[in-house]
């Protein structure tokens, strides 16, 4: 069969257009906290650890609980980042608060 150029760009078109609603498909299964405990330990880890570290662990914990309670929720791994990486901010920003106090 011939395509014409303008049948490629509405093949395209229809691939993207799907492409996006299974991106938004999977995007909307993962757990509300994952992302948000991931990208608070990350910023805790560098800066105000002793405020966000606390933060992203208990996202962490809290996202972790509903992927349990629900398996068919991604962000596992997110979520386990993001709590491991609060520990480490809370535990450095615990240091640095002795070490300037001290």
């Amino acid at each position: 069969m011939d395509y014409k150029p303008w049948q490629y760009q509405q093949k395209a078109q229809t691939e993207m257009q799907a492409h996006g609603r299974q991106q938004a498909e999977l995007t909307a299964k993962i757990a509300s906290g994952a992302t948000l405990s991931l990208v608070f330990g990350i910023i805790g880890l560098v800066f105000l650890g002793i405020i966000l570290g606390p933060v992203a662990t208990f996202l962490g914990l809290g996202a972790l609980g509903r992927i349990n309670e629900n398996p068919e929720l991604g962000g596992r791994r997110r979520a386990t980042a993001g709590l491991v990486l609060g520990i480490a901010g809370t535990v450095l920003g615990v240091l640095q608060l002795v070490l300037f106090l001290a």
